[in-house]
Parts: C-alpha cells; structure tokens; sequence
C-alpha cells in the first residue's frame, strides 16, 4: 500500500466508526435484543478504533522505504530475466543480494 492508497484507506475505517457510532446512538435504551446488537456493534467499534489507532502509527516514510526497496527488486528481477548467459544472471542475483542488504538495513 503506497502512501497515497493508506489516506484514503484510513479514512474509510474513520468513516466506519462514525457509522458505528451512530448506530449506536439509534439503539441505545431499546429492547434485550437490541442491547445486545448495541454490545456486538460495540465490540466492532472497537476493533475498529484499534486498528485505526495501529495505522495513524505506521510512518508514512517507512511505507515510501518499501515502495524503494519494492522498485529496487523489480530493477534486479529484470536484470535477471535479461541476462544472457550463467555468468550475467549470477553477477544479478549477487546485485540484488547486495540491494537487499544495504536498503533493508539502511
């Protein structure tokens, strides 16, 4: 997921939770059965809060350092797959051992 896929999708989950909310508000004070719906919507909300709260976590930066090593790979894999003989396609697979290294280390 690139950043620019991560706001909108964060924004999807805020949106759920207003939604939950909401129903929420609409149910509470009613009936047994519908207490327990409101416990069961409680229960996503949540769920849904956590997983929100884990996401405003992630550095976006860290996703931009996957979409590089991501492009770096996909630069070695072609190299590969043009390589002409044994000797070409070690000298890549060695390139992109030394990639992975230094970017995933960095």
């Amino acid at each position: 997921m690139t950043p620019h896929d991560f706001k909108p999708h964060l924004a999807e989950r805020i949106a759920s939770i207003a939604e939950v909310q909401a129903a929420l508000a609409l149910l509470a004070g009613d009936a047994p059965e519908r207490q327990k719906a409101v416990r069961q919507l409680e229960t996503v909300k949540a769920a849904l809060q956590a997983k929100v709260a884990k996401a405003e976590q992630i550095n976006l930066s860290y996703l931009d350092e996957i979409d590089l090593v991501s492009s770096e790979l996909r630069d070695r894999a072609r190299d590969m797959r043009s390589a002409k003989g044994g000797f070409d396609r070690v000298a890549a697979i060695h390139g992109m051992a030394a990639t992975l290294f230094v970017l995933l280390d960095a």
